[in-house]
């Protein structure tokens, strides 16, 4: 099962946002992520979250039969964290999150590092913003990415050196290299075909995937 959670960030295109939902999804929103729903005409699944973000009542006539798990505002989790938990605990199989980047750059840094979770090391999640996605890669793994000629990918290393960087199908090619934390140097990568594949030994990168002809 997919499970697409929307967060309460700044989206930058609903159209695309919206074609990147499959069709039976589990929909979560997390607290004012319902809002958004409403400019997607979706009904989340659930609304799950301290509920001081949505606009107005989270049992209004908008979303009707959706789910309501209230927390309290004090709480050691964020919104989205919440969120997460919840779609794990429902049987998700993948978890795309739309609406999580923009606006505070402390929810958007403190979002994108949930990615990093023990327990989501090797579990597939994407964040979604238009024709842009991020996921992270946590060594030792190799993961394919999938677009079009021109499409652009950049590799950033966090917290350390990303060692053993295989990189295929992309105009800047690497052979058991190395990413340096602190370093640009993966930044713009871009696709010479349809596929490409990245490999890592050890460390964690953040993948942004720009579809530039989407």
């Amino acid at each position: 099962m997919n499970a697409v959670i929307v967060a309460n960030g700044i989206p930058t295109d609903p159209v695309a946002d919206k074609k990147q939902i499959p069709q039976g999804s589990l929909i979560i929103a997390a607290d004012g992520g319902a809002d958004y729903c409403r400019k997607l005409n979706l009904v989340p699944d659930v609304i799950i979250g301290d509920m001081d973000s949505i606009t107005g009542d989270p049992e209004a006539a908008a979303f009707r039969g959706a789910e309501i798990i209230r927390h309290p505002a004090r709480k050691d989790a964020t919104d989205l964290e919440l969120a997460i938990d919840l779609a794990l605990a429902r049987g998700a199989q993948r978890i795309i999150v739309i609406g999580a980047l923009g606006g505070r750059w402390d929810m958007s840094v403190g979002n994108l590092q949930l990615m990093a979770r023990p327990d989501l090391k090797t579990f597939p999640v994407t964040f979604v913003d238009g024709n842009q996605e991020v996921s992270l890669l946590n060594g030792p793994v190799t993961a394919p990415f999938i677009g079009k000629p021109g499409d652009t990918l950049s590799l950033i290393p966090i917290g350390q050196d990303a060692t053993g960087v295989t990189l295929e199908g992309l105009e800047y090619p690497l052979e058991n290299g190395q990413l340096d934390w602190g370093s640009s140097i993966g930044i713009s990568n871009v696709l010479l075909g349809e596929r490409a594949s990245v490999s890592i030994d050890n460390g964690v990168l953040i993948c942004v995937f720009h579809r530039k002809n989407q």
